[in-house]
């Protein structure tokens, strides 16, 4: 059985967000803020293009 767990965290402002999120990010899905989401995939996709990831 698949453990999963929601964590609701208070970051200090979005920069702060991204820096603390982003190395988790192979770790964790972040659902909310849209925002935040939107920067790790953006992040990610540009990771994988640099790479020629198809």
């Amino acid at each position: 059985m698949k453990e999963e767990w929601i964590y609701d965290i208070d970051m200090l402002s979005f920069e702060t967000a991204c820096s603390i999120i982003f190395p988790l990010s192979d770790r964790v899905e972040v659902l909310e803020p849209i925002e935040l989401r939107d920067y790790i995939l953006t992040k990610t996709k540009k990771i994988l293009n640099l790479y020629n990831y198809k």
